[in-house]
């Protein structure tokens, strides 16, 4: 979990301050992975899957292609796209 700090942070001070830490390779692979909860429904994204978790009915699962990741995340979250897009160029 992240913890979010209350006070303003300088990202120099914190890259200066642990310089060996964000140095080293990510123990993980560059899967896109984000979740969120939206009325009585959680969405999980993670790489190209997504998973829609709905109180009382089963889970459902589905394969995006890139362009239906898109439209999904714009319903939602419309100022991520832009991110998404450069995301997904990356990976391509």
């Amino acid at each position: 979990m992240n913890r979010i700090s209350l006070a303003p942070q300088n990202q120099r001070d914190i890259f200066d301050k642990f310089s060996s830490r964000y140095s080293q390779p990510l123990p993980y692979s560059n899967e896109l992975r984000f979740c969120w909860l939206h009325d009585n429904s959680f969405h999980r994204i993670s790489g190209f899957n997504l998973s829609l978790y709905e109180s009382g009915k089963h889970c459902q699962k589905r394969i995006l292609t890139p362009t239906e990741l898109l439209d999904y995340a714009h319903g939602y979250f419309p100022e991520l796209v832009p991110d998404l897009n450069l995301y997904l160029e990356s990976i391509n």
